[in-house]
């Protein structure tokens, strides 16, 4: 919403999308390997430069020329995305070498659920802040919570090992004979497994892209049905409301069902959300919200989760 406020067009806002997922895939592999070096609990302080380095350059956007603004934010969003990607490989990793394999699904879910409850509430607070104040108080804000963040992970967060795993009472098993310790290369996980990657990545990607599609029609759409900041961002608290409260549920399913079957039914519940946008009607947009939030909900935790398992 602060970049249409700026005069720019939707092209540019799918353009500022398109970089935060090019951040995502660059910062994968990175982080992959700065977590087998360095533990989750560094790369999730990592994360909180990154996310602040993301909001400061948003607010210096927000304090030049409206038509000079666009290469900071695509450097925000270029570092937003970085730091997604980061952050949910070190919290998948930490889970994974904490959590029992019989308990992930739940742990999963609770950990996706402690997200949705911030989400739930972020859009509201920011709306009401940014209508109220301006957006740089959003990003200031942005900033101290990052910074907070990153004092609790410092003084909170356990040392664990990127190849620990509590379902084998210890290390990951490594082959005797790789150079380094017996560790398998990225070559060798590619290659041995290729098939089951593809197929993971697949089933991820698809979630992936169906959740950031419906956090991006919430200001689009909102701002084509020509509602305030503040009214996007009660029907988005509202969607990551439902979101939140369906998290314990999430769990079960993926424990009992499975999580091919639970992400399926996501996907499906998803799509049904989206064609009802086709009516322009407030009601529509709550139906939206609601079922949209019921769909994101019911797959809480999946990708922490399945990252987990094939890890």
């Amino acid at each position: 919403l602060h970049v249409l406020s700026l005069g720019y067009s939707y092209d540019d806002v799918g353009l500022l999308s398109t970089i935060a997922g090019v951040g995502i895939a660059l910062g994968n592999i990175p982080a992959g390997m700065l977590t087998t070096v360095c533990g989750p609990r560094f790369v999730l302080l990592v994360h909180c430069v990154l996310f602040t380095s993301s909001a400061a350059l948003s607010c210096a956007a927000s304090r030049v020329e409206a038509h000079l603004a666009l290469p900071f934010f695509v450097a925000s969003f270029l570092l937003l995305g970085t730091a997604e990607s980061v952050g949910l490989l070190a919290g998948n990793t930490f889970m994974g070498s904490t959590a029992h394999s019989s308990l992930r699904g739940r742990a999963g879910s609770t950990q996706g659920g402690i997200v949705r409850c911030a989400a739930s509430v972020g859009p509201l607070v920011g709306g009401m802040i940014a209508q109220a104040i301006g957006p740089i108080a959003v990003y200031a804000l942005q900033v101290i919570l990052a910074m907070l963040c990153a004092i609790a992970i410092r003084v909170l967060m356990p040392l664990t090992s990127a190849t620990q795993d509590i379902s084998t009472s210890g290390a990951m098993p490594r082959r005797a004979d790789s150079p380094h310790g017996g560790s398998l290369s990225m070559a060798d996980v590619v290659r041995e497994h290729w098939r089951l990657l593809l197929s993971a990545s697949t089933f991820v990607g698809l979630a992936s892209y169906l959740r950031k599609s419906r956090e991006l029609i919430f200001p689009l759409e909102g701002h084509e049905r020509g509602l305030s900041q503040a009214e996007v961002g009660r029907y988005a608290s509202l969607s990551f409301l439902v979101d939140f409260a369906l998290f314990p549920v999430a769990g079960i399913l993926m424990d009992r069902l499975g999580r091919t079957r639970t992400g399926a039914l996501s996907f499906v519940l998803t799509m049904l959300s989206f064609l009802i946008l086709q009516r322009n009607s407030p009601e529509t947009f709550a139906m939206f919200a609601i079922l949209g939030g019921i769909a994101n909900g019911i797959q809480s935790g999946l990708t922490a989760t399945f990252g987990a398992d094939l890890a």
